[in-house]
């Protein structure tokens, strides 16, 4: 799958999940086993290694209930201190 072609799978993934679920009252692990029967059961057939479809998971996991693509970072040891600067209109 091309870079493009998974993001198009975890955005089709995810409006799924929000559209399925009420997430609030789910548990963690639960959305967790959610989604990974979701892109399991979506990528049946196709070749796509074991680590891929972790990676796809987590990456989905925390769009909804992490810190997105900051979560990454923030779970990073080797990293002690995050600055983010926002946008100055001139």
């Amino acid at each position: 799958m091309t870079n493009e072609q998974i993001q198009k799978f975890m955005q089709d993934c995810r409006d799924d999940i929000y559209e399925q679920y009420n997430l609030k009252d789910m548990e963690d692990d639960q959305l967790w086993e959610e989604i990974e029967l979701l892109v399991k059961s979506r990528l049946s057939g196709a070749y796509v290694p074991i680590g891929e479809q972790v990676e796809i998971i987590r990456q989905i996991f925390n769009s909804i209930r992490g810190g997105g693509l900051l979560e990454t970072i923030l779970s990073d040891d080797g990293i002690s201190e995050v600055m983010i600067n926002g946008l100055e209109e001139k």
